[in-house]
């Protein structure tokens, strides 16, 4: 049964965690810092990321992160080993994740591009960014910052409120 964790690991104590499970049982699944990533091509969610796992037992199968910016939060991705995938363990993850949001906005970008996963986070009351309509709390310049490096489609915002969020959860039960 996998179970999520209620701690927030910083980055080095869940790579740590993580790598120290991995590196001996599947050297594809071994991370490194979100900064030091080809994939991370702004500043956003490198600097002081904090993650949610899920274990299995004592084995770690996924992660979600986020990083605190003051006045809103940056997603810090979510992944999920392929042999756990389907299980909806991402799904519990994130949710978790914007429970944790509270009142403030967050922001993220989608860099896998498979329609499913835009999807994913639209129904949980994410919306495409628009920058004559950004969440109060998140400046505009980091929006910006976002859309040059992932693209205007790829970047989502989400805010405290939402209808289809509320919709998804009637929907879910």
């Amino acid at each position: 049964m996998v179970r999520i964790s209620d701690t927030l690991y910083p980055e080095k104590q869940m790579l740590r965690l993580w790598n120290g499970y991995w590196k001996n049982n599947n050297k594809e699944y071994v991370k490194v810092p979100r900064r030091e990533r080809p994939t991370i091509k702004t500043s956003l969610s490198t600097v002081n990321p904090l993650f949610y796992v899920a274990f299995e037992g004592e084995i770690p199968v996924a992660y979600s992160g986020l990083e605190d910016n003051g006045s809103f939060y940056a997603s810090a991705g979510t992944f999920v080993v392929p042999e756990y995938q389907q299980l909806g363990i991402a799904g519990k993850l994130i949710d978790k994740k914007m429970d944790k949001f509270g009142s403030k906005p967050a922001i993220t970008f989608i860099n896998n591009l498979e329609p499913y996963w835009k999807n994913f986070f639209l129904r949980r009351g994410w919306e495409v960014v628009d920058l004559n309509n950004i969440p109060e709390g998140i400046p505009e310049k980091v929006v910006q910052e976002e859309i040059n490096a992932a693209g205007a489609e790829n970047v989502l915002v989400y805010k405290r409120g939402s209808i289809t969020k509320a919709w998804f959860n009637v929907l879910k039960r």
